[in-house]
């Protein structure tokens, strides 16, 4: 197991922990459920989601390819928290954090 921090002081906010009291306004779906979260949130962390959320008027933003718990995994990540990750898992993740623009992942600590 891995445990992954974010480092980067702008996504480590306590703004972005506190911003999960309010209703989100972007549903991420993926081929086997749905993460909400909040687009600013979102792209703030992401070059794709910043241009998915720009170009999308719904809310929704379709990610069929991934699995949930991978992009649940990546979204709480994103909101600042602390996430463990399987030894086998961690590549994958890797991948789809950087195919999604998100370059963030550092640190990982052997758990």
């Amino acid at each position: 197991m891995f445990t992954i921090s974010n480092n980067l002081p702008s996504l480590k906010s306590d703004k972005f922990q506190q911003m999960r009291a309010f209703p989100p306004d972007c549903t991420l779906v993926c081929k086997n459920g749905r993460v909400t979260a909040h687009r600013l949130v979102l792209s703030a962390a992401s070059t794709f989601f910043m241009t998915s959320i720009a170009q999308s008027s719904g809310g929704h933003i379709f990610l069929p390819q991934y699995d949930v718990q991978d992009i649940r995994q990546i979204v709480d990540f994103i909101y600042g928290q602390s996430v463990t990750i399987d030894y086998d898992r961690m590549s994958k993740l890797v991948d789809i954090a950087n195919d999604l623009g998100i370059n963030v992942f550092a640190n990982p600590k052997r758990s």
